[in-house]
């Protein structure tokens, strides 16, 4: 038994050998590419190229490979110099406004079954710029208060911007009708209504981290502002809230947060109960906003100017019972 065993085992030795030499294990690699370098003259570029390690499998490698300008892929045709270089052309020239992405991913296989280890990236553009723009200025200021409907609406960067990305990235609320218009050297856009504003509205504009320059550097962070269009842009505010009986007893408020409960007790069952407001309010608004729980039948007065609002319950409040008065914020003045 001892002779069998001395000779199997080079026998198999061998075997392993020669196994590792018929099926290497390395995995894939990307020795080249061209552009290699992250600036480019994309006027004279017509095709970006990968060399591998390896002879490849070429649908793998077609299938995991993706060009994308502004990261939108680009389609083209595959051109195979032989079985280690892969050429591709887009259909559409480069740009040298635009940023460029090589990727190809681990799916990429070489002829013995050997995959990238990670992903191939390599981005490249056609311009040295890499400094995002900058907003300088925008009209209305922020936070404004204007006494017309038709104000300047303008936008100004610190150089000149995509006019693509900025027109459509641009955002007014509630929207407005209108056009755009820009400098000659594309850094300030003014938007030209052709309707009217709502009177007594607050608008907010938007201007998102995707507008870019010409050089194809996006914004990066998004920037909100506001303005109010007319002569008040305070909402009502309540200054009392009492009943009749007893008389002129003011309800104090409850705090939600402050974990205490606070209850205004004593008060009659015919009670009617009185809203103080800071200024007129919209009638309509009020009602909509005002709610009594648990639910009781009143009806509803005001005084000549619409400040105070008079609530008359049509029964009498059952004895020893909680009720909660609340009124939202959305009330508005008239």
């Amino acid at each position: 038994m001892k002779k069998i065993g001395s000779v199997l085992l080079p026998f198999f030795a061998a075997a392993l050998a020669v196994s590792c030499e018929l099926y290497p294990m390395e995995p894939l690699r990307v020795t080249a590419w061209t552009p290699d370098t992250a600036v480019v003259d994309t006027a004279a570029l017509e095709a970006v190229s990968l060399t591998f390690s390896a002879d490849v499998q070429e649908r793998l490698i077609e299938s995991s490979f993706t060009l994308e300008e502004d990261d939108l892929p680009l389609d083209g045709t595959f051109v195979w110099q032989h079985d280690r270089t892969m050429r591709f052309q887009p259909h559409t020239p480069f740009s040298a406004h635009a940023r460029y992405r090589i990727t190809l991913a681990t799916s990429a296989e070489d002829r013995d079954g050997n995959s990238l280890k990670e992903p191939f990236v390599h981005e490249f553009r056609g311009c040295a710029d890499t400094e995002r723009p900058a907003l300088l200025s925008v009209t209305p200021a922020d936070d404004s208060i204007t006494d017309t409907v038709t104000p300047d609406l303008e936008f100004v960067f610190s150089e000149p911007m995509d006019r693509g990305s900025v027109l459509d990235g641009i955002t007014i609320s509630p929207p407005a009708a209108g056009y755009y218009t820009e400098s000659a050297n594309h850094a300030a856009f003014r938007f030209i209504l052709t309707e009217n504003l709502r009177w007594q509205t607050r608008y907010t504009m938007t201007i998102p981290g995707t507008v870019r320059d010409n050089n194809g550097n996006d914004k990066g962070s998004a920037e909100t502002f506001s303005f109010f269009t007319g002569s008040d842009s305070r909402n009502p505010e309540i200054e009392t809230v009492s009943v009749t009986r007893p008389d002129r007893t003011i309800l104090v408020p409850d705090v939600p947060d402050d974990n205490t409960e606070t209850v205004t007790s004593g008060i009659e069952k015919d009670a009617a109960i009185l809203i103080r407001f800071s200024e007129p309010v919209a009638r309509e608004s009020a009602g909509k906003n005002l709610t009594i729980t648990p639910a009781v039948p009143y009806d509803t007065s005001w005084d000549d100017d619409d400040a105070v609002l008079t609530l008359t319950p049509r029964e009498h409040f059952p004895y020893d019972c909680l009720y909660t008065l609340v009124l939202a914020e959305s009330i508005t003045d008239r």
